[in-house]
């Protein structure tokens, strides 16, 4: 478990690398990254559409830079830290490296809503899975974090980048 401290220090090397992403138009606004005995050894930033590649989440971005660093796929010691609540396919990739720990920002709910994405809500329910059922995973537990820091930075001035500069020069990243 990290100190808060340590999460707002975290987050906000984050939240820089995902604004110089932004700024590049590499891909959306999603950061991640990875813990490892207390140091951020790794980050990771939505790249889809600089690499027109629709896997390079930024979960996994952050999980392969991890990896090349230790030089191994499996990483039980580690902690991912993600701006949003991940996807199936980063969730899924998070598991395979052995992580058990992990913190998000922005839920699935607060991602459609606040950044104007239009994902399907029984998308979950489409493949027979409840969000109760991934709150349920005993072998991933990743938890929304929020502080006074957190809600400044990502829920005032990242909103607020978003949706006035960076959302316009990314028109083609809605999902649907």
């Amino acid at each position: 478990m990290l100190e808060s401290n340590k999460l707002d220090l975290f987050f906000g090397e984050i939240y820089l690398s995902l604004i110089k992403s932004l700024e590049k138009a590499s891909g959306g606004p999603f950061g991640a990254g990875i813990v490892i005995e207390g140091e951020l050894i790794s980050v990771g930033t939505n790249e889809v559409l600089r690499t027109l590649d629709v896997s390079r989440h930024a979960e996994i971005v952050a999980l392969s830079k991890a990896t090349e660093k230790v030089k191994s796929i499996q990483l039980p010691n580690a902690i991912i830290l993600a701006t949003h609540f991940p996807c199936l396919m980063c969730y899924q990739a998070i598991k395979i490296a052995s992580i058990k720990q992990g913190y998000y920002i922005f839920d699935s709910i607060e991602t459609n809503e606040l950044f104007s994405f239009k994902r399907s809500s029984s998308f979950l329910a489409d493949l027979d899975i409840s969000s109760k059922t991934l709150d349920m995973d005993q072998s991933l537990s990743f938890s929304k974090y929020r502080s006074p820091r957190i809600e400044e930075l990502f829920y005032n001035t990242f909103l607020n980048s978003w949706n006035t500069k960076f959302r316009n020069l990314l028109p083609q990243y809605y999902i649907c």
